[in-house]
């Protein structure tokens, strides 16, 4: 049935979705900012991640739970609203991954697994 097939690949994005915001904190396991606690400090390091990531699921959201709701699920493709949401999720798509690789290289830095560097002076 081809209902199941476009829920079942909506799931599929929203939990993907999901899990990549599961393994920037695998990442940001082993820092010294979540090693000591300081857990505020690393949420206004990576901000533009977790505010990206929150962005993204409802625009993804938003774009797609309306052509899952309607009977002719081709109907929404003719949409210019439909087309210019499917544009916006498509362009948040992009900046969702750029963000999330930036973060994952800064992630590789020394800085963030030194004590030394936040104990003598901070950053």
């Amino acid at each position: 049935d081809e209902n199941i097939e476009l829920v079942a690949i909506f799931c599929i994005q929203a939990i993907l979705r999901v899990f990549t915001v599961l393994c920037f904190f695998t990442l940001l396991w082993q820092t010294f900012l979540l090693r000591i606690g300081l857990l505020s400090y690393a949420f206004q390091k990576f901000k533009l991640v977790f505010f990206v990531s929150i962005v993204s699921l409802v625009v993804l959201l938003v774009v797609r739970i309306p052509r899952l709701t309607r009977e002719d699920r081709l109907m929404p493709i003719n949409d210019l609203l439909y087309r210019c949401g499917f544009a916006l999720q498509t362009a948040m798509s992009i900046a969702y991954y750029v963000v999330y690789l930036r973060a994952a290289f800064r992630l590789g830095r020394p800085y963030f697994y030194k004590a030394e560097l936040w104990t003598e002076g901070g950053p």
